[in-house]
């Protein structure tokens, strides 16, 4: 079977103008933003392949200079894209007219060069290639994804085929010229580049689910207003620590901790000053916890916190230290200064007894209560009896 050239650049437009019109359709939210840039590179990828299929019926300088430009400006757009996903500046100028610098001149001054054309057009592709795979070296890292991978994949595959065209223009071009042939090294490049239209289209189109799929998964365990775990993320962490706790035979502290007098503040000040006033608790606890403490926010004015590897003397020091700094920060609300005070209690679990995650959250919220009646703004210590 001989697969015939100008079906397979007819399909790539078609897929391309599909592609490129149903994703400026479909997109909304947040995903607009970073895959505009490659339905738009979509399109300019179509209108090559337009220019380049009508090389006989056009003026040459419409296929030859405006089509590989075109070409490299859709390059360029899925490199704007992939910028934009990861939250960096896509610096559009460079990232658009460095390309086109080397590029619009140089097929200008090679109209006649064939050969000398298509190294320098396959060089200046090839080069914005490898800049997207160098953007997935460094951003991928931090956040990997089987999408990343796809575009990574298909990133290589069109390398590869931009190596053998370049060898080719070196070492037998007159085999590259002729469109409308089925010469097996022209259908290697562009069904190379077919190829990498498709991981290319699916692995962004992954990444965008992935990256939804993690945010609802984020929405689902973490507290809007503080951005600490919610209830039901903290209680599944309290569960797994204390299993890891009596496994490893290490203690767990945990810390009910309250802030004093919230709803007189709410009362006084409104719900906006104590909405500020949890921002501000929230905030204070993630930054003085510990790399492998957990807090979260169990609801209310109410806070969890779990001491991993933590004793009574551990976790006393940490509850002192959350405590003073809290105390230290002065809420700014409509020009009114709110004080902010806490109430800490404290139970520390020693694997010899074997408990559930709410003895412990029982003996801590015993404490606490008993820091209330004593007079707010302290760290109490509940007794081991007081977890069952």
């Amino acid at each position: 079977m001989t697969l015939h050239l100008p079906t397979l650049l007819l399909l790539q437009i078609t897929v391309s103008l599909t592609v490129g019109l149903a994703l400026l359709y479909v997109l909304r939210g947040p995903a607009r933003r970073s895959l505009t840039p490659i339905a738009w590179a979509m399109l300019g990828n179509a209108v090559a392949y337009i220019l380049f299929i009508l090389r006989d019926q056009i003026p040459d300088f419409l296929s030859i200079v405006v089509g590989n430009t075109v070409l490299a400006m859709a390059v360029s757009g899925i490199l704007v894209s992939l910028r934009l996903f990861y939250g960096q500046r896509p610096r559009r100028l460079p990232i658009v007219g460095i390309p086109l610098l080397f590029l619009v001149p140089g097929l200008i001054l090679l109209m006649d060069d064939a050969p000398n054309r298509v190294i320098l057009t396959s060089a200046v592709v090839l080069c914005e290639h490898l800049t997207i795979l160098g953007t997935l070296f460094q951003y991928g890292r931090q956040q990997p994804s089987r999408g990343a991978n796809l575009v990574a994949l298909g990133t290589l595959v069109i390398s590869m085929g931009l190596l053998v065209r370049i060898d080719t223009a070196i070492t037998g071009p007159g085999r590259l010229f002729t469109l409308l042939t089925s010469d097996w090294l022209l259908i290697v490049t562009f069904a190379s580049s077919f190829v990498t239209l498709t991981l290319y289209m699916t692995g962004f189109i992954l990444m965008a689910e992935e990256r939804a799929r993690e945010s609802t998964r984020t929405l689902a365990m973490e507290d809007v207003l503080t951005r600490l775990p919610n209830r039901r993320a903290i209680l599944d962490a309290l569960r797994r620590q204390l299993a890891l706790a009596e496994r490893s035979q290490h203690p767990l502290t945990i810390l009910m901790l309250d802030v004093d007098h919230f709803k007189q503040v709410n009362d006084t000040y409104g719900h906006l000053a104590g909405d500020h006033v949890l921002t501000t608790v929230g905030q204070t606890i993630r930054e003085r916890l510990r790399t492998q403490d957990l807090a979260g926010r169990l609801g209310g004015e109410e806070f969890l916190i779990v001491l991993p590897n933590t004793d009574e003397a551990g976790g006393k020091l940490l509850a002192e230290t959350l405590r003073e700094a809290i105390a230290e920060q002065n809420v700014h609300h409509d020009g009114e200064d709110i004080g902010v005070r806490v109430s800490i209690g404290m139970y520390c679990h020693h694997p010899a007894a074997q408990s559930e995650p709410q003895d412990l959250i029982r003996a801590a919220d015993a404490a606490l209560y008993s820091a209330k009646s004593m007079g707010r703004d302290q760290v109490v210590m509940a007794t081991p009896m007081s977890a069952h």
